[in-house]
């Protein structure tokens, strides 16, 4: 059983019932590849479970290189960074990581790597991910 810690975002009730928005504690990412769409490579975010975890461990390598930590989280990948942990008043380590390509506006790519001769990244959302 997978788990995610989060912080409550909000909360609501619905007929008696309570109900909360939550984002996660750790940064959430997801892995995405290239396709040809239309003349153009466009990044696409794997979705296949099973991928994923064919994916997980080369991804992971690439990202302990950084001292960040991939965690296969319930409902959406996350990313811990290790030296955040250890030292106080560190930010998350995460904004210094450089936008490859500009690559899409609406993620942050953190890292790239190969897997059978494809490219793949982890990437951040801009977006704030609520769950």
């Amino acid at each position: 059983d997978r788990v995610i810690e989060c912080f409550i975002d909000r909360e609501i009730e619905v007929e008696g019932k309570k109900y909360a928005t939550l984002m996660p504690a750790d940064t959430p990412v997801i892995i995405a590849g290239y396709l040809e769409v239309d003349g153009s490579r466009q990044l696409v975010p794997v979705l296949d479970d099973e991928r994923i975890d064919t994916l997980f461990p080369t991804a992971s390598a690439v990202l302990a290189e950084m001292d960040l930590v991939l965690s296969r989280s319930a409902v959406v990948l996350t990313l811990i960074d290790s030296t955040s942990h250890e030292e106080e008043g560190s930010d998350d380590g995460l904004s210094s990581q450089k936008k490859e390509d500009d690559e899409s506006e609406k993620v942050q790519v953190l890292a790239t790597f190969y897997y059978q001769d494809e490219k793949y990244v982890v990437a951040a959302p801009l977006e704030p991910v609520l769950i």
